[in-house]
């Protein structure tokens, strides 16, 4: 997204909030779309989903503009004919128009239905099993794990 220059840049620690939100409504109010990755973090899983934050739930609100969830399965390892699978779902509208400020409660509410929305997109995608050893590496190729290393999927001992 930064090569091609529409990169709405969002710092760790809600830095640069602000100005992340105002350029963010700025695409929306031009006609352009806003792809936010609502679970903050990579994690290891094919059919999880962990807590979405409340950011792309207050910007939908904010902008009036309803959230339409997409799930992409099969990237969890990288491999030559591995399926990768993106499913979209319906569109979620949170409100009946654009708010300026929307009050935690319809943030709190948007975030469940998105949550849900997202869950059942993924639901029955198997976790895949682990590539060779150059599979395993272009896909660590790509991560930086929060933990410093692959951590197991959901169900999976560190040693599978």
């Amino acid at each position: 997204m930064r090569w091609a220059g529409v990169a709405v840049p969002f710092r760790p620690g809600q830095r640069g909030l602000v100005a992340a939100t105002a350029r963010a409504e700025t695409l929306i109010h031009d006609g352009g779309i806003v792809a936010v990755a609502g679970e903050g973090r990579i994690h290891a899983g094919e059919a999880t989903v962990l807590p979405l934050r409340a950011g792309p739930a207050y910007l939908a609100l904010r902008a009036g503009v309803p959230v339409v969830p997409v799930a992409v399965n099969g990237t969890s390892w990288l491999g030559f004919r591995r399926v990768v699978r993106v499913r979209i779902g319906l569109p979620i509208a949170g409100g009946s128009e654009a708010s300026s400020r929307p009050t935690s409660e319809e943030v709190d509410r948007l975030v469940a239905r998105i949550q849900s929305a997202l869950e059942m997109l993924v639901a029955d995608f198997p976790d895949q099993p682990r590539p060779g050893r150059i599979g395993r590496w272009l896909t660590e190729l790509f991560n930086r794990w929060p933990e410093g290393s692959r951590p197991p999927a959901p169900g999976e001992s560190r040693s599978s």
